[in-house]
């Protein structure tokens, strides 16, 4: 069905040039219900509207046809030819059944990449697990250097490690940091399951199990 969009920002395959074109073309006879189409190196970009906006396209030479739709059942070609894009130039033209311009240059820069991570509230809960974790790291440490199982060394180096991996996450709170802390905990894990006898995986394990619970939750918070 024939559809015009109040406004229409568009995009060609070069996004990553770094200084690329863009034209926008005004419709100079568009009743309320009409509109443009775009077809770039006879592609259609984008959808119908009364000033279309091509933008990043890359510099040089492109065929444009700008096509009126009339009526949803009836169109007629307005322009059709090849346009040199300037590079960081954006190209204002007029299009009508008599007449077609190009009235304007302009500079074009494209728009800075969104960037998203993690809101202040989702840094300050993954930073109180971190704490948390923090703390049940502590007491655990404390219980196995008093242990005499043969496993302490080789554990004890373990969760000196996440207690490093730790420190880092609190001073980063970025989810990279947070993984390498839980994998810490999970290598610490596998050394009391594996190389630890059975009474000090029972007297260690919960012990363990919450600095992971912990850590787990503050990956989710971010």
């Amino acid at each position: 069905m024939f559809r015009i969009s109040l406004a229409v920002v568009l995009l060609t395959s070069t996004v990553g040039l770094a200084q690329p074109a863009a034209i926008t073309v005004q419709c100079g006879d568009c009743g309320a219900f009409q509109g443009l189409q775009l077809n770039l190196d006879g592609t259609q970009v984008g959808g119908v509207a009364q000033a279309p906006r091509i933008i990043d396209i890359e510099p040089g030479d492109h065929e444009l046809k700008v096509i009126k739709w009339v009526s949803p059942f009836k169109t007629d070609v307005l322009f059709e030819g090849v346009l040199n894009f300037p590079k960081g130039t954006e190209l204002r033209a007029k299009a009508s059944k008599a007449k077609w311009e190009i009235y304007g240059r302009g500079s074009y820069t494209p728009a800075a990449p969104v960037v998203t991570g993690p809101s202040q509230q989702q840094v300050d809960a993954a930073r109180g697990w971190l704490d948390e974790a923090n703390e049940s790291l502590e007491d655990l440490q404390e219980r196995v250097e008093d242990g005499d199982d043969e496993c302490v060394g080789k554990l004890s180096g373990r969760l000196g490690s996440l207690e490093d991996a730790l420190r880092d996450a609190k001073q980063n709170t970025e989810r990279a940091w947070v993984d390498a802390a839980l994998n810490k905990a999970l290598d610490a894990q596998k050394v009391l399951s594996g190389k630890c006898e059975k009474k000090s995986v029972k007297k260690w394990g919960k012990g363990l199990d919450r600095v992971v619970a912990k850590l787990q939750n503050a990956q989710r918070a971010l």
